[in-house]
């Protein structure tokens, strides 16, 4: 007997339905916040075997500081304070930044003191559109 594979969007009144599977969604209280996001699944027998979530989120990258400045409390402070404002006041359900090493210890107290989490794991990102070539690449 072959079983029987199927990957669409989980629909938004299913959400409950990832507890079930296991994985990083099984333990948040609250999936509410799911409903703005789409949930990818594939399901084998009507059985969530994978999930993939993909989401709408402000990306503030990347962050540069010159290197005399990168000890000094009030310029990482002011930068960071400023974008969560600017985050928060744009009504998106989440945003993330990636801080680079160099900067981790000037910028990742303050970050950690607004809310920021390190995320778990490496990021990865996929260009969606190609960049436009010029006339002379061809």
């Amino acid at each position: 007997m072959t079983d029987t594979l199927q990957i669409y969007v989980l629909p938004s009144d299913q959400l409950d339905r990832v507890r079930e599977a296991g994985g990083p969604l099984t333990d948040l209280p609250e999936l509410s916040g799911l409903k703005e996001m789409s949930v990818v699944v594939a399901e084998v027998d009507g059985r969530i075997v994978a999930y993939w979530v993909l989401w709408y989120a402000l990306h503030a990258e990347p962050l540069w500081i010159a290197e005399a400045y990168r000890k000094h409390p009030g310029v990482a402070r002011g930068l960071v304070e400023q974008t969560v404002a600017l985050a928060k006041s744009s009504g998106e359900p989440a945003a993330y930044a990636q801080i680079d090493a160099e900067n981790l210890d000037a910028v990742g107290p303050y970050a950690d003191r607004l809310g920021f989490a390190p995320a778990p794991g490496s990021m990865f990102y996929l260009l969606l559109q190609q960049p436009a070539t010029t006339p002379e690449e061809g």
